[in-house]
């Protein structure tokens, strides 16, 4: 495929997956086909927006009968929607749009809310947690890694990363995290390719990453119903700052001598923990608009912002759209998260027989590797 046919493939993915959106909210069922050529302009006019690859989301049934609804007030609707995208997949800010594309500010404010109202609409299709043949198929996943035995029965591999935000109108000091900048603390396990399965969005950049999980409604789930989200000895790997437990699994910590088996148990649990690491990644090198400081002070629609991008991430790791994470874009990300996530006394708030029972886990898989 030359770049000119890439080019017309990726604006037409962008047009059909904005008709997904627009068919899940039922208010503007009625938007006539014909609009969906004015956002040519918009992608004609700068085409930063095709970088993103935006899937072709074509999943409405097809017996859906399309009925009459009022015409939206807006007549360049589907510019509209565009200019949402393309601020999200290049982080540009209000009033960059403003002078760039003669929209006002206070207009690209009102249809951002429109589009992350429709948007969220989607979340319980897009991030959902594993279940039946899916769940099999993410063990299996998980296990059959590139190289080398790996661990048996993991669903999911999670992590913390920092969304850097401008500092927040109210309670801004709650926002600094320990790299001294304010940020969002987001919270995300994600399966053997890299989609969000579950994320907890809205904890101040100040919260570690142990204290985030415990208010999760993960957390609650986990305790009061492990059954349902566990089952039959499964679990998900973290690293050094979460709380160990026979559904958590994270590495033998380093700060004394271990041995050969400890050594290999932490370097397949690491190897295989790097997807969730690379999911973060790719998610801010598709929408910039978490990779630099989000500048807007509203948390509410900041949260909503992350929680879209997030979806958006799954679309395009539902239509196959694979990265390989830029090294500026990976530079940038390990400026941001490095030396955050450090071990946490916050282990010693919790019930210690869940500990006990989570090493005894931790040492039954070391001694599984070695066999």
């Amino acid at each position: 495929m030359d770049l000119q046919q890439q080019g017309r493939h990726q604006k037409n993915a962008v047009l059909f997956f904005i008709l997904q959106i627009i068919i899940a909210n039922k208010r503007y069922q009625n938007i006539q086909m014909q609009r969906i050529f004015d956002i040519y302009y918009l992608l004609t006019f700068n085409n930063t927006i095709t970088n993103a690859t935006i899937p072709i989301i074509i999943s409405s049934p097809p017996y859906t009968r399309m009925q009459r609804q009022p015409r939206p007030k807006t007549d360049g609707f589907w510019t509209d929607i565009a200019i949402v995208i393309w601020r999200l997949a290049n982080g540009a800010g209000i009033q960059v749009l403003e002078q760039t594309l003669g929209v006002s500010q206070g207009s690209v404010g009102n249809f951002t809310d429109r589009f992350l109202e429709a948007l969220l609409d989607l979340e319980r299709r897009r991030i959902t947690w594993p279940q039946g043949s899916r769940l099999v198929n993410v063990i299996q996943g998980f296990e059959h890694g590139e190289t080398g035995r790996k661990l048996p029965n993991v669903i999911g591999a999670m992590d913390g990363s920092h969304i850097p935000i401008h500092a927040p109108s109210k309670n801004g000091a709650r926002y600094v995290n320990r790299k001294n900048f304010h940020s969002i603390n987001l919270l995300g396990i994600v399966d053997h390719q890299e989609r969000f399965t579950y994320i907890h969005v809205g904890e101040a950049g100040s919260v570690h990453d142990a204290r985030v999980f415990h208010r999760s409604s993960l957390y609650n789930e986990f305790s009061l119903h492990p059954e349902q989200w566990v089952p039959g000895g499964t679990y998900i790997i973290a690293d050094a700052a979460y709380p160990l437990r026979t559904y958590l699994i994270k590495a033998f910590p380093d700060y004394y001598m271990l041995d050969h088996r400890e050594k290999h148990f932490n370097k397949v649990l690491s190897s295989m923990r790097m997807v969730v690491e690379r999911a973060f990644g790719h998610l801010k090198e598709r929408w910039r608009i978490l990779l630099k400081e989000l500048y807007c002070t509203d948390i509410e629609r900041i949260n909503k912002i992350i929680f879209a991008c997030c979806i958006l991430h799954n679309f395009c790791i539902d239509m196959n759209d694979l990265l390989s994470l830029e090294d500026d874009i990976n530079r940038e990300i390990e400026e941001i998260e490095e030396d955050i996530d450090i071990y946490s006394e916050f282990e010693a708030e919790n019930d210690g027989r869940e500990e006990i029972a989570g090493t005894q886990k931790r040492e039954y898989l070391a001694d599984l590797l070695m066999q």
